[in-house]
């Protein structure tokens, strides 16, 4: 993976860095990705039912710096219900009901990402993955979601798509999305999406839901295009409809102390 950064904004808490590179010499893709130290950070999880864009999400909440789109959600319902387990507030929207997907845990406004089986006290959790990176060692192991392929669209664990990850060091949190489904971003597949978080700097890292989902808002503006098909068949890249927000039930916001 080969790859240039150019910062689009810096203070002295956090970066909007933009990348464009190249895999296997020959397939382009371009990201952003988000970086914040957690000392000036508190995180949420927001639910909309009905759905909503993530810049109205974060309309809720005077001192949002960053926001990214999401967990999954169930094709099937119109309002989107969240397909994973989701707590807000100590208030449980979905139940759990998978064991194996690890979650972002929210706690007196930090975030970590666990397993279920890790859970310690906690106020709000948002369930997704695969889990990407875990103490700094890129993660395989997709076998859960490619067994329940029929959660999604399309198998997540198959071709290059664009992509979004949340993740974390010791110092700092990342929100990173890839771009996706253009000549320009033919988008990543999970491994690599995995190999690009670690070398942004995240020692834990998890997939959040892609596609046309794929959302990053800094400081109230959309920094991504996102790119997906008014109807879920295969769409050659350029009837892709770019550039406009998809109604989602979730969100992972950052908002300054």
């Amino acid at each position: 993976m080969l790859y240039s950064e150019s910062v689009l904004l810096h203070t002295p808490n956090y970066q909007l860095v933009k990348i464009r590179g190249e895999v296997e010499k020959k397939y382009p893709f371009e990201a952003f990705f988000f970086k914040v130290e957690k000392l000036s950070i508190v995180c949420r999880i927001h639910h909309s039912n009905p759905p909503q864009k993530v810049s109205e999400m974060v309309c809720s909440y005077p001192k949002n710096i960053a926001a990214i789109n999401g967990g999954f959600y169930k094709l099937t319902e119109r309002n989107r219900t969240p397909l994973d387990w989701l707590i807000v507030n100590k208030f449980e929207i979905q139940s759990l009901r998978n064991q194996s997907r690890p979650c972002v845990f929210i706690f007196d406004g930090g975030a970590y990402i666990a397993s279920p089986s890790n859970q310690d006290q906690f106020h709000s959790v948002l369930q997704a993955g695969p889990l990407l990176v875990h103490n700094n060692i890129i993660q395989t192991d997709y076998s859960d979601f490619q067994e329940k392929a029929y959660d999604f669209d399309t198998d997540i664990t198959v071709d290059r798509n664009p992509r979004s990850v949340f993740g974390y060091d010791s110092k700092h949190y990342f929100l990173l999305v890839v771009e996706g489904r253009s000549d320009r971003s033919h988008g990543l597949f999970l491994e690599e999406t995995a190999l690009l978080a670690q070398k942004c700097g995240m020692t834990e890292a998890i997939n959040l839901d892609g596609g046309g989902s794929c959302t990053l808002i800094v400081e109230n503006k959309l920094i991504n295009e996102p790119r997906f098909a008014f109807r879920s068949e295969p769409h050659p890249l350029d009837s892709q409809v770019q550039g406009k927000e998809r109604l989602i039930p979730t969100a992972l916001l950052l908002n300054l102390r």
